[in-house]
């Protein structure tokens, strides 16, 4: 895996109950704030915003990071976020895969319907457009790699944050992410054990080298940048929806041009590429929901 300059000039019951102060179990509506300041500081001190991390995974991490460092509260943990120089660093990036494979319906559809029709090509560029914490980079992967298809991909892999950047080129998770992972990963349609890519780094786990080798990270912002490469596929999921109207016209500029004629962007089931003049650019293509096929 290496990593690209792009820039110019550049609780539910069956969970583990974590005790407060005095051994009481904290409400829950003060067990919400303490995972908003976490996540808050989380964001402000290492330029890592977990927000988008699917919550009930990332909340049961938090909880799990708690008991094994025998802290008294999530409080606790915040502090050594906050204070804990570059160790916390390793702790904030245990955080960041408790989404691996947290859609296992999509990357099913993925694997059944996206996947044959990447064999047609024989070779293929991938764009995993504003990857949020790099779990979704390294499930492609996983199956890519299970369908015999991946040494005949390239990922390019952006994200606009370069304090998030060195996290996610290390490719590093806790052993407890990877754990959560594999029921999803099985509903996905794993045909082995999601722990099978991962390989011990000290207290945490690393996807293996060579899945990472193909997985080409580089800090690009998508609403000011330009064309960098063309593209079989792109992945830009639940990004584009929360954009203002011109940022969305200059993003789906961007990908329409950015994608070879007769590739495939994906987007969030509730985006599509309704923005003129690039509307007519695309047409639905069947499965996934939020699969469009570039057509001019």
């Amino acid at each position: 895996m290496s990593v690209l300059d792009l820039q110019p000039g550049a609780g539910t019951a069956d969970r583990p109950v974590v005790s407060g102060r005095g051994g009481q179990a904290p409400a829950p509506a003060v067990e919400e704030i303490e995972i908003d300041l976490l996540l808050e500081g989380i964001r402000r001190v290492h330029g890592v915003d977990l927000l988008h991390v699917y919550r009930p995974a990332l909340e049961e991490s938090i909880r799990r990071l708690v008991s094994e460092r025998r802290l008294r509260s999530i409080s606790a943990l915040l502090e050594q976020v906050l204070h804990g120089g570059e160790a916390a660093r390793g702790l904030v990036a245990s955080l960041c895969h408790a989404d691996l494979f947290s859609d296992p319906q999509f990357l099913h559809a993925f694997r059944t319907h996206v996947i044959p029709w990447l064999r047609t090509y024989p070779y293929s560029t991938i764009w995993a457009a504003e990857s949020g914490t790099g779990a979704d980079v390294h499930a492609l992967a996983i199956l890519l790699e299970e369908a015999g298809m991946y040494d005949r991909i390239r990922i390019y892999a952006t994200q606009h944050d370069a304090a998030r950047m060195a996290m996610l080129d290390d490719g590093m998770a806790s052993p407890h992410c990877v754990e959560l992972g594999e029921p999803s990963y099985r509903e996905a349609g794993g045909t082995r054990r999601l722990a099978d890519y991962y390989e011990p780094r000290g207290d945490a786990l690393q996807l293996r080298g060579e899945l990472r080798r193909n997985i080409v990270w580089a800090e690009y912002d998508l609403r000011a940048g330009e064309t960098f490469n063309e593209f079989d596929l792109i992945v830009c999921r639940n990004v584009i929806a929360g954009m203002t109207a011109e940022e969305r016209r200059r993003v789906y500029r961007l990908v329409a041009e950015s994608l070879s004629r007769f590739g495939l962007l994906v987007l969030g089931e509730r985006e599509k590429p309704d923005v003129a003049p690039y509307a007519s650019w695309f047409r639905a293509w069947g499965n996934p929901p939020g699969l469009h096929q570039r057509v001019r």
